[in-house]
């Protein structure tokens, strides 16, 4: 029996052929899909991780140290020694890094300061010191970033709370970060100053405590291990923080998106399969219709009959799957998914022939089949399809759970759509075809008629079209859903970057940084100044250098020009011999003058002794912007009057007598001096110390207006002072009252914070503090010979991004990779309709170029056959890929796709929904291309 099921399978060799590899691609294809969903899943988390922050790879563990008021280097090191054995970190670390932080007030002559006193692991070896690095008690560095208007040398005392005895500190270096983006300085923002252990435990012996690690990639993996080591730490009454949960949170929730996708997809790939299987079957069947004939009248058995008919398909079904699992080492689900319907589908089908009496089987046309089977299956196809849509329409379009109906609208209702015009359809062309047959004048409407009527009398036709129409709707579906969410990934590109390409940057200054900007790109169109920083509400505040903000960026021209309205002019001074008329009520005063030096940024300091007093600042030369006046010394009144430069009025009497360009500190800092105007002078009283934690001793030039313009996206509550404005902190702790203009959308803050106009800000809030983030933004025609003139101007490049490359990572993210194998499984999908139609063609070929020939021994023109056969061949092809189309936009109109583009749930913008024309088109095209290569190998006539 099997030598005769394969003399079978050699004279149908082609048809056997076609089928094998039917099998083999939806074989290789499904079994594929665990392997392809646990690789992407991986590569998505290492991807998530590596690009996750700081504060969500690391373990922070605080606690407090105590040194029993010894302040001895060794007795603190012990403290220290003592809290890391606590703690005991019992998890991989990449790095670990212990510090110690005390809160108080530093006090700098007659000014205030709140800030943090601190030490650090491994600090000189993350900083460059100019000066040197602290060694014993009471030696400290500070940033060069702190505008506390300290040298190298100065004293200062740190007070820790009332009632206790401030510390003597001595500035003996400032430093800058060797690479400020570096974990190193998560968490290290503010203004603090670095000294020693000792220098910290000082005094009452105490100090907060923290560890922090860095958390290696691979623990993300383990989440019972993180789960564990915190359980410890609470048992053990530690405080902890870590962003660790919200990551594996999103790796959770991203491969989840990997796995629900590609079982989604493959689940759909496995029903074209199925069907194309049944297809298949049907045709083969109707092609051993006259064997099966010989047979009965031999009186052979129905069960012999139907091993051997159906296992001249079996036996290219099994080895088609054996080939197409070799490679995933046939994973039994996947085998048995495929074995039980291709075999299936054939035992029915060729049971369906067995069935048939003798002498339909010897008629030359096809068969047709049982009209109750063949109408219960397409109530079940349209039953499916409405159950399908009913509960995409119940979930509001949304089907983003779960794997019901409402998942498979494409496919169904491709499916029932076509069933339903197939069967609607197909006699009423037989009418037409045989009217036209009968009656037409022309032989390109005979050869119409002769078409459509030999596609009537084949019997699987209306099973034809229907697997057409999913394979094509399925792929125009993948298509689109890719395209739509790959748009999507540019957008949340562009935003989350803000423009081409952005340069992270260290210069310790937004003067400096506004300056070289500007002198690397003087046509203010390619390069814009940036400093990010984030508000004590968590809510990101960029400064721009707003004029340039539409050409790098772009926002719209009139967004940017309410980021800069017109201001009063800024106090010029351009000399390098400054003369000051001044007088104080008592000796021993200065007044110190702040300058920017005109073209470079650079901070100038001018002190005048009391009384007409010059002083050479050869910085000035270019000229200088005057920025404050400050009382330094005894706390007296000073009477100021008038500045010269070269010998020519620069500030006279009349502008420092008006109260209008004049102001005190703005935000919690509290003034410790009073200005007034009495006969065109400045006046300035030294206030009594209060209470306040921070004071400022200085008066600033009003060059900016006050409040701030803004633009301000998402949930932005207005926080009142005591004249009820909105306010914001763009740098640090300084508090700057705003002016908001709601925007839908902005670069890098989204849809919730809030952009200011960088040289303003900078005037009003002073200077950005460690942790701000300095960026220079790149316009998209910006040449690469940009980069070079940034450097050329003074700035250190330690980072760059771009939208290409943020793309890029989205990329490699679980629902990019869970739709790339959607996109994959359509284009299979489409494939195994392809070669379903061909064998189709393939067995009918014999009995058209039969009926053809008849045709043409009839006295037939040759190019009305011609015609006809290509006219039965194509019909279905563009039948089904008109349908596709249509149940393609439809599915879209009912539901969006299965798959989110983001599996954290990112919605600045909302997502893409409802069908977009141009992909829709494109995978209908592809469709209908790949279906005519096909319909043209079958539609050859030997006419």
């Amino acid at each position: 029996m099997l030598e005769l099921i394969w003399d079978a399978v050699r004279a149908r060799r082609v048809s056997s052929l076609a089928l094998g590899l039917l099998a083999a691609l939806a074989m290789a294809a499904i079994a594929w899909a665990p392997g392809y969903s646990a690789a992407a899943a991986r590569d998505s988390a290492a991807a998530l991780v590596r690009e996750a922050t700081p504060a969500q790879r690391t373990l922070s563990v605080q606690g407090r140290v105590t040194s029993g008021g010894d302040d001895r280097p060794a007795v603190a090191a012990a403290a220290l020694q003592r809290f890391r054995d606590s703690v005991g970190l019992e998890l991989p670390a990449e790095r670990v890094a212990v510090g110690l932080r005390r809160s108080g007030t530093l006090f700098l002559g007659t000014r205030q300061v709140a800030g943090d006193l601190r030490y650090r692991d491994d600090f000189c070896e993350a900083v460059l010191v100019t000066g040197r690095c602290p060694a014993a008690r009471g030696e400290v560095v500070v940033s060069e970033q702190l505008p506390l208007g300290v040298t190298v040398g100065d004293r200062a005392r740190y007070a820790v709370g009332p009632g206790t005895d401030p510390l003597a500190l001595t500035v003996v270096g400032t430093y800058r970060a060797r690479d400020p983006i570096d974990w190193y300085w998560s968490g290290q923002g503010g203004t603090a100053l670095y000294g020693t252990a000792e220098t910290v435990l000082a005094g009452s012996g105490f100090a907060d405590a923290r560890l922090d690690a860095l958390l290696p990639a691979g623990l993300f993996a383990d989440p019972g291990r993180m789960d564990a080591t915190l359980d410890r730490l609470h048992r053990q009454q530690f405080a902890y923080s870590s962003g660790a949960a919200e990551l594996y949170t999103h790796l959770a929730d991203d491969g989840r998106a990997v796995r629900r996708g590609v079982q989604l997809a493959t689940a759909e790939l496995l029903v074209v399969a199925l069907l194309a299987f049944t297809v298949t079957a049907r045709y083969a069947a109707e092609a051993r219709r006259f064997d099966v004939a010989r047979m009965a009248l031999h009186g052979t058995a129905r069960s012999r009959m139907l091993i051997l008919v159906a296992g001249e398909g079996a036996l290219p079904l099994l080895a088609g799957i054996a080939l197409g699992g070799f490679a995933w080492r046939y994973p039994p689900l996947a085998v048995g998914s495929v074995a039980a319907g291709g075999l299936g589908a054939i035992i029915i089908a060729d049971w369906r022939t067995i069935s048939t009496p003798v002498q339909r089987l010897l008629q030359s046309g096809t068969p047709h089949g049982s009209p109750r089977g063949g109408a219960t299956l397409d109530i079940a196809a349209l039953a499916l399809a409405g159950a399908a849509v009913f509960q995409a329409v119940s979930l509001h379009g949304r089907p983003d759970a779960g794997f019901g109906l409402e998942a498979f609208v494409p496919v169904l209702l491709a499916l029932a759509t076509a069933v339903l015009l197939s069967r609607l359809l197909l006699p009423l062309a037989a009418r037409a075809g045989h009217a036209a047959a009968v009656t037409s004048d022309s032989d390109s409407r005979l050869g119409t008629g002769i078409g459509v009527l030999l596609l009537a009398r084949r019997g699987a036709v209306h099973r034809l079209v229907p697997l057409l129409a999913a394979g094509s709707c399925l792929f125009a579906v993948a298509v689109q859903d890719w395209v739509a969410a790959d748009e999507a990934r540019a957008d949340r590109a562009t935003i989350a970057v803000g423009a081409e390409r952005v340069l992270t940057v260290d210069t310790g200054d937004q003067e400096r940084l506004l300056a070289a900007v500007r002198a690397a790109d003087q046509t203010g169109t390619r390069a814009m100044a940036v400093v990010q920083s984030v508000g004590p509400d968590g809510r990101p505040v960029l400064a721009v250098d707003s004029a340039r903000l539409a050409a790098v960026a772009g926002i719209s021209p009139a967004a940017a020009a309410r980021l800069h309205p017109p201001a009063p002019a800024p106090l010029t001074v351009t000399g390098t011999a400054l003369r000051l008329d001044a007088t104080a009520d008592a000796p021993g005063v200065s007044v110190v003058v702040g300058l920017v030096a005109a073209g470079t940024g650079e901070k100038v300091t001018a002190v005048f002794p009391a009384g007409t007093s010059t002083v050479d600042v050869p910085q000035c030369r270019r000229g200088c912007r005057m920025t404050t006046v400050e009382l330094a010394g005894v706390r007296t009144t000073v009477t100021i009057r008038q500045l010269s430069a070269d010998g020519a009025v620069a500030v006279p009497g009349g502008v420092f007598g008006d109260p209008a360009r004049w102001r005190t500190s703005l935000g919690d800092t509290v003034p410790s001096v009073s200005p007034t105007h009495p006969d065109g002078a400045l006046v300035l009283t030294a206030l009594p110390p209060g209470k306040a934690a921070s004071t400022d001793p200085k008066v600033y030039v009003v060059d900016t207006p006050v409040p701030l313009p803004a633009l301000v996206t998402g949930r932005f509550v207005a926080v009142g002072d005591e004249h009820n404005l909105a306010t914001v902190r763009p740098f640090g702790e300084a508090v700057v009252p705003i002016s908001p203009s709601p925007y839908a959308v902005l670069p890098r803050v989204g849809a919730d914070g809030t952009i200011v106009d960088l040289e303003y800000a900078a005037r009003l809030a002073g200077t950005a503090v460690p942790g701000d983030r300095q960026q220079v933004w790149l316009a998209p025609h910006a040449p690469q010979s940009i980069v070079d003139d940034l450097r050329a101007a003074g700035l250190r490049v330690v980072a760059e991004d771009s939208t290409a490359a943020a793309h890029r990572r989205l990329d490699g993210y679980g629902p990019a990779a869970a739709l790339r194998y959607g996109l994959l499984a359509g284009a299979l999908a489409l494939l195994l309709a392809a070669g379903a139609f061909g064998v189709a063609g393939a067995t009918q070929r014999p009995d058209t170029d039969a009926q053809l020939l008849a045709l043409r021994v009839q006295g037939a023109p040759a190019r009305v056959v011609r015609a006809a056969g290509f006219v039965a061949a194509t019909a279905p092809a563009v039948a089904a890929v008109l349908i596709g189309l249509l149940s393609a936009v439809v599915a879209r109109l009912l539901a969006a796709a299965p798959v989110d583009p983001f599996a954290d749930g990112w919605s600045v913008l909302p997502p893409p929904t409802g069908p977009a024309a141009v992909p829709l088109a494109a995978g209908a095209a592809a469709a209908a291309l790949c279906f005519a290569a096909v319909a043209l190998l079958t539609a050859r006539t030997k006419v």
